[in-house]
């Protein structure tokens, strides 16, 4: 049967046939072939098939419901369930005549179900080419309140599925009185995803009378008392106003947005103060949203500043104002006593609970001289650039937690400097929060401690950070400024996995920094490479091809063991009861010869040597078949364990029976005596043996590779073009 003939069942009515479809013939000369079996004659072009239920064997398994057209026929496969229904062309204008001319539940539920069969691509196409918006557009202004609803869902899906480009501006107007409105929700939900479609696909100008009716802060207000997915589609509607607009107008709105109030809005109202767990959806519009309100309120500070400016011979005076010399200096002036608490001058878990200190003693305030013999500088930073955020940074530290501070600068000091090391901080926060670049497309990160942060996150949040990284010197015992480098990347990395766990306040932040320790990163790197190793060895086509290349010599490496053990021999039982074996002494001996031809037995006494009292032989030519089980001859109308391990050797003259006193002996000389008849050796102990060698080759041919960079390439190295010819006889040696 040629692969385009398909078996499917055709629901017409009540009836349910069974139909050899050929998908090569046009769709309008199927379905009029069904029309006339089933005397519908003339009436074929307002009939449609439509997919009931798509086959097991479709890749897409959301095509229920969906009409068959030239571009999904070869979804059609067989054990698809079709049925005839009317065509989107008959069913719109159905539905039309009913909205048109009824009132109440009868043009309610009509619209319902346009609104649902506007799902489908084909039907939403057939919708918008006999004008169907513009109807439902004139329907808005005298629309019921339970019909909003359904008309702004046929609106919103023709424009997902790229049929319909542009609202007019009653449309327009619509969907910005149900959004400032006070409407039901489900309508609300409607009106912003059609908010967000007009924004990203329509002309500039029907963005911009969207932008000039609502205001960011506006629709951020209807986040309170809503549902999650009207909360998602808020948030959409704000990132698209934001990420769409230009550079003056989004300046505005974004440092509108920037007071702590809308941030506070959103823990509250979206994250549930943080008991609520956002989906990847919603998670990801959170991403976007902390990405450009930190670009926007850090962005200034990230600019780059000179301390030494080697042209002018001259500091900047706002680098003169905040140095650390002089943060230093009015940190020295503090009245302090032995007396004084430290609980407002150390890191501390959210100012209410035990300071968040080191485990280990805390270093002197001065250093021994001797100590930074075994350290290196990393360079002189007179001439290094830090950014404004710098040193906002370290007077907020130095203010807040003045004790934390000055033992920072000391440690700093045995690397290098404290400017030096909090710009190392601030570029690994920038990083892992990414400051100074965009979102990323799919990333789900988002913190909620910045959402519900009052003032100062960036500040806090560097606080906690520089005071981690040196726990992690000291636990690294860092002493070359190469070290200093793997202590950032353990910061970036710790940073990372404490604000993945999506902390909601600084107590929890410092509570996940202590259990992501520099010991712990190291071992979830080494786990990251294993995995990513053995997930090598696993789907590497180049390593399948090395482990098919090695699997036969492993085979015949394994089959040598096992008939080596044969070789050397071994005593078996004459009674299913090991134990009255032993009391009776009675066992016997079997060994295969060196030439591999004759096996030798008799029995066996522990008093003599193994081999002096076999006189028995059979040949392994003469051995017609290995019986296993239930099947040997000796285990007939017995009773014995299940898990006895038992198997004859059967050959011309009977069969000789051994009892194996254990699984390995029993794999040993089963898969020996078949590899001696010559058979396949398919026994699961085998297999796994020769990929346990195989995995091991390969494992030591792939530490050849040592720790270069170069990745295994996944596709085989280009063939050379074939010459030009084959005379390769050198004419001069002629």
């Amino acid at each position: 049967m040629p692969d385009s003939i398909v078996s499917v069942a055709v629901a017409i009515g009540n009836d349910q046939t069974l139909v050899k479809m050929d998908r090569s013939l046009p769709l309008d000369e199927i379905i009029a072939d069904l029309c006339v079996n089933h005397g519908l004659i003339g009436e074929c072009h307002k009939y449609a098939l439509q997919i009931a239920r798509p086959s097991p064997k479709a890749e897409d398994q959301t095509i229920s419901n969906r009409y068959v057209t030239p571009e999904l026929i070869s979804q059609v496969l067989d054990g698809t369930e079709l049925r005839l229904v009317f065509s989107a062309a008959t069913t719109v204008r159905l539905l039309f005549e009913v909205i048109t001319d009824e009132r109440g539940s009868k043009r309610k539920s009509a619209l319902q179900k346009l609104a649902n069969a506007c799902e489908d691509p084909e039907f939403a196409r057939c919708f918008v080419e006999v004008e169907g918006p513009s109807m439902i557009v004139e329907k808005l202004k005298v629309a019921a309140a339970g019909e909003i609803t359904a008309a702004l869902a046929c609106l919103r899906l023709s424009m997902q599925h790229g049929y319909l480009d542009q609202l007019c501006h009653v449309g327009i107007d619509r969907v910005v009185a149900e959004i400032a409105g006070p409407g039901e929700s489900e309508a609300l939900r409607e009106a912003l995803l059609i908010a967000c479609l007009v924004i990203a696909r329509s002309e500039p100008e029907h963005g911009e009378r969207l932008r000039a009716a609502l205001t960011t802060t506006e629709i951020l207000t209807l986040v309170k008392g809503r549902s999650p997915s009207v909360q998602l589609a808020v948030l959409g509607l704000v990132n698209a106003i934001l990420l769409s607009s230009e550079s003056p107008r989004r300046e505005e709105d974004l440092k509108a947005l920037a007071d702590s109030q809308w941030r506070q809005l959103i823990f509250r109202h979206v994250l549930g103060s943080g008991q609520r767990n956002a989906g990847d959806e919603l998670a990801h519009q959170l991403h976007v949203l902390q990405t450009m309100l930190l670009n926007s309120i850090l962005g200034q500070s990230q600019e780059t500043l000179v301390e030494n400016d080697d042209e002018n011979g001259k500091i900047p005076s706002f680098w003169r104002r905040v140095s650390t010399e002089t943060i230093l200096e009015s940190v020295e002036s503090m009245p302090s006593t032995p007396e004084l608490s430290r609980q407002g001058s150390t890191i501390t878990l959210d100012e209410a609970t035990q300071t968040y200190m080191p485990s280990m003693p805390l270093p002197s305030p001065k250093p021994p001289p001797t100590l930074k013999r075994y350290f290196s500088y990393m360079s002189d930073s007179s001439n290094d650039t830090i950014s404004h955020l710098t040193p906002n940074c370290l007077e907020y530290f130095s203010q807040k937690y003045h004790d934390s501070f000055v033992l920072a600068k000391e440690e700093a000091e045995l690397l290098s400097d404290l400017n030096h090391v909090a710009q190392n901080v601030v570029d690994v926060l920038c990083t892992v929060l990414r400051v100074g670049t965009s979102h990323e497309r799919t990333s789900t990160r988002y913190c909620p401690l910045f959402f519900s942060a009052r003032d100062a996150f960036f500040e806090e949040l560097f606080c906690h950070a520089i005071w981690t990284l040196g726990k992690t010197v000291r636990d690294l015992r860092t002493r070359e400024p190469e070290d200093h480098l793997i202590a950032l990347r353990v910061l970036h990395r710790q940073l990372k996995d404490a604000l993945d766990a999506r902390p909601t306040t600084l107590s929890a932040l410092a509570e996940n920094l202590k259990e992501t320790s520099a010991a712990h990163v190291q071992e979830l790197w080494a786990a990251e490479r294993q995995a990513k190793f053995e997930n090598l060895l696993r789907k590497h086509p180049a390593i399948d091809d090395l482990r098919n290349d090695i699997r036969p010599k492993a085979a015949r490496l394994v089959t040598l063991q096992r008939l080596n053990a044969l070789k050397a021999g071994h005593k078996f039982s004459k009674h299913f009861d090991t134990l009255k074996a032993q009391k009776a002494k009675n066992w016997w001996f079997v060994h295969l010869s060196d030439d591999e031809r004759v096996l030798i037995y008799g029995d066996w006494d522990s008093e003599s040597q193994p081999y002096s009292n076999l006189h028995k032989r059979i040949s392994v030519a003469s051995a017609t078949g290995l019986a296993t089980g239930k099947r040997c001859p000796h285990a007939k109308g017995r009773k014995y364990p299940t898990d006895k391990t038992f198997f004859s050797l059967l050959h011309e003259s009977g069969s000789l029976d051994f009892i194996a006193p254990n699984k390995e002996i029993y794999n040993l000389w089963t898969d020996g005596l078949t590899a001696l008849l010559g058979r396949p050796v398919l026994s699961a102990a085998f297999h796994e043996d020769v990929d346990m060698i195989v995995d091991m080759e390969v494992r030591l041919r792939l530490l050849d590779l040592g720790d270069a960079p170069t990745p295994v390439p996944m596709d085989p190295p280009p063939l050379p073009s074939p010459p030009a010819n084959y005379e390769f006889c050198d004419e001069s040696l002629v």
